[in-house]
């Protein structure tokens, strides 16, 4: 199974207020996919359990052309574009039902080792077919996704990270850090604007119950997050936005 794909119709959950796909919900359908895939291939969260490891996301990017709308059914597809000694490349596509692409994206991802905390080689824990390994790489695969703090502030926000927002490594989901740099931006930002393009370099894991400090600079329809707690870098986010058109139903 080179390549794993499902539908999925877009849940009442799932969207915001303005009943479109919102980034929660985008990247929880992204990492239900992984996980779904990467448990079909014997390399999911049971396997890793019983080897001692865990994957943690990179870096991510996400390519938007358009966000799907409430109930509406999507195809979603995922596959492993690539498969070094401590990282992997899996890459998504998410296409309406007439076949168009809506949604790109893909995510690097690093074995560590659960007591220690270090990367540890792909092969000697988990047991990968490289013939399962697809291969195809999207258009921006080959940018390497380095992003540096502001250099100004525009916004701030501060706030504690909660328990129900760690995963099962006890750690706040990646999930959750888009959502927390788009609410840091203002009110009138939110109403006006839609996300085109989302890029995210982790630095550090963070717990609940913590102080989160997000620094966010606008650079025209840019905005850049450090999001940070005390004097260290949790990650980076970089959201490229477009008005958002508005249509009647």
């Amino acid at each position: 199974m080179k390549r794993f794909t499902k539908e999925h119709t877009i849940k009442v959950y799932e969207v915001t207020c303005f009943g479109e796909l919102k980034l929660l919900g985008l990247f929880n359908i992204l990492q239900e996919v992984a996980s779904e895939h990467a448990d079909s291939l014997g390399i999911g969260y049971q396997a890793c359990c019983e080897a001692g490891v865990a994957w943690v996301a990179a870096s991510y990017r996400v390519d938007i052309a358009r966000l799907p709308k409430i109930e509406e059914k999507v195809i979603i597809e995922t596959w492993i574009a690539d498969c070094l000694m401590i990282t992997s490349q899996r890459c998504y596509r998410i296409k309406d039902m007439a076949g168009n692409t809506l949604i790109e994206g893909l995510t690097n991802w690093a074995l560590i080792d659960t007591k220690t905390l270090r990367p540890v080689a792909i092969a000697k824990s988990l047991k990968i077919n490289p013939d399962e390994i697809d291969g195809e790489n999207l258009s921006f695969s080959g940018e390497k996704i380095r992003l540096t703090s502001p250099e100004k502030v525009d916004a701030e926000s501060h706030f504690l990270s909660r328990f129900d927002e760690m995963d099962t490594n006890h750690h706040i989901n990646n999930a959750i850090y888009p959502t927390w740099a788009a609410e840091s931006l203002p009110a009138d930002w939110q109403e006006k604007m839609s996300p085109q393009e989302v890029q995210i370099n982790f630095k550090n894991p963070t717990k609940a119950f913590e102080k989160i400090d997000i620094y966010t600079s606008i650079n025209e329809k840019e905005s850049l997050h450090k999001i940070m707690v005390g004097d260290e870098v949790k990650a980076l986010v970089q959201i490229n936005w477009k008005e958002r058109v508005c249509t009647e139903n």
